[in-house]
């Protein structure tokens, strides 16, 4: 289209001439603006559902963790004591009872420099670039950018040993000595040599150890064990990281045992993506609301919704979603009353599994599971299929307004061109009229001179 309205005319009618052509496109320009309008609107709305199908894709999740969880054996880890330790339990752990003590949390080895330097970024251990560090009797060869303590205590620490390395000063803070401290990257005794140069260098280390690490020492019922982590394992898949010796509290005990707590948890991320994807649905409804009112998407989206609560069974202590502390509000916001599944017996907690099913097989879990997964599925699912039908749309309309400004363009164009034509016709008439008035005024002035 034209970058300017302005119609350059010579003729006495120039302006009205523009104004017929700005009309004229204007006129035709009304198609193109509706189009426009509703491209806009299609993209908001495709966004729109991709807003939407986040929160369905998290309830997916919450749903798929929820059936996950139901399938697991439930298990759960407490100590008779709090600050000792913490446990992790795998898939395949077992139920079962620890006595746990714990004598000795383990120390590192360390050693110092035997030499100390003024300055750390300035000056280094030894004269080579190249060190070698020996780790219980493994030589690793240490190649420094440049001979400072600095340089050297970075080497150490990435040489892959498992060392860690710093630098300390040993003296007063006018007159600075700065040595290397190297740690053991295990617990227990380790021993560490630095030379300069190759092997056959000269020691930069102290011969004998600042500190001689110890091992790990615990009971674990009444048998003892050491070892080099603090990360023991107790049992299949039952482990426990160890923060604190037992000679405050004596031995304490970690209890293994199935539990709803994991069951709880996961329905509460299930509630709050449940509310989440239900709030979304609700901003597209009712008068001057989003840009999807009134469309089927909504209806059918919350009927996938209302239907989750619908699930129930006529076996069991769990039925219903009343049984297991879900209700509504007055709003329709869901909630969870957690204490309805605290304190289970075994016997309830299987109730509750074959309530919630999961992995496939049946129940609350694996219903909802596959009712969320057709709508979300990647391809084939009802939001997936509505994207793509908006995204096409827009790309079908994008094109539909470009071919008619294209059209818009080459009509302003002609026209343009047209009555440049005519007002020319025009301007050269005027000039010809206004040559014979003058001509012929010449000519009665003339006359009436000569006849006096």
């Amino acid at each position: 289209m034209s970058t300017s309205s302005l119609f350059l005319g010579n003729s006495a009618y120039s302006k009205d001439f523009s104004q017929v052509i700005e009309r004229t496109v204007s006129i035709a320009k009304l198609p193109m603006m509706q189009l426009e309008q509703q491209r806009l609107l299609t993209g908001d709305r495709g966004a729109a559902i991709a807003d939407l199908q986040g929160k369905f894709e998290s309830l997916r999740i919450a749903l798929s963790d929820l059936s996950s969880s139901v399938a697991s054996s439930n298990l759960a880890a407490n100590f008779s004591a709090t600050g000792i330790a913490t446990a992790t339990i795998g898939e395949n752990a077992v139920a079962g009872s620890f006595t746990l003590e714990v004598s000795d949390l383990g120390s590192h080895t360390s050693y110092v420099s035997l030499a100390g330097v003024a300055g750390p970024g300035t000056e280094g251990l030894g004269s080579e670039l190249t060190k070698t560090l020996v780790v219980d009797g493994v030589e690793t060869t240490l190649n420094l950018s440049a001979n400072t303590l600095e340089a050297l205590a970075k080497a150490v620490t990435d040489s892959g040993t498992g060392l860690s390395a710093s630098v300390v000063n040993v003296s007063s803070t006018s007159t600075p000595s700065y040595k290397l401290v190297l740690q053991g990257g295990k617990l227990g005794a380790q021993t560490i040599a630095l030379k300069d140069g190759d092997g056959s260098g000269a020691d930069l280390l102290e011969g004998a150890a600042l500190s001689v690490g110890s091992n790990v020492q615990y009971k674990v019922n009444g048998i003892s064990v050491s070892t080099e982590s603090r990360s023991v394992t107790l049992a299949p898949d039952v482990s426990v990281a160890l923060s604190s010796t037992t000679a405050s509290s004596g031995p304490v005990t970690l209890t293994v045992k199935r539990s709803s707590s994991q069951i709880v948890d996961k329905l509460r991320a299930m509630v709050a993506a449940y509310n989440a994807a239900t709030a979304k649905l609700d901003e597209h409804r009712g008068q001057n609301r989003g840009v999807l009112q009134g469309q089927s998407i909504i209806s059918t989206l919350s009927k996938v919704l209302r239907n989750l609560p619908g699930y129930g069974t006529d076996t069991g202590a769990f039925q219903s979603f009343a049984d297991i502390g879900l209700s509504f509000d007055d709003k329709g916001v869901l909630s969870l009353n957690a204490s309805a599944l605290t304190g289970l017996s075994d016997e309830k907690l299987d109730q509750l599994v074959d309530f919630l099913g999961g992995d496939g097989n049946g129940g609350f879990a694996g219903t909802a599971l596959n009712a969320i997964g057709a709508a979300t599925a990647a391809e084939s699912g009802i939001l997936a299929l509505e994207k793509k039908s908006y995204t096409d749309r827009g790309k079908a309309e994008a094109l539909q307004v470009q071919q008619m400004q294209e059209r818009l363009d080459l009509m302003e164009s002609n026209l343009r061109e047209r009555f440049a034509a005519l007002d020319s016709s025009i301007a050269a008439l005027q000039q010809q009229a206004l040559y014979f008035n003058n001509l012929f005024e010449s000519m009665r002035i003339a006359q009436q001179t000569y006849s006096k």
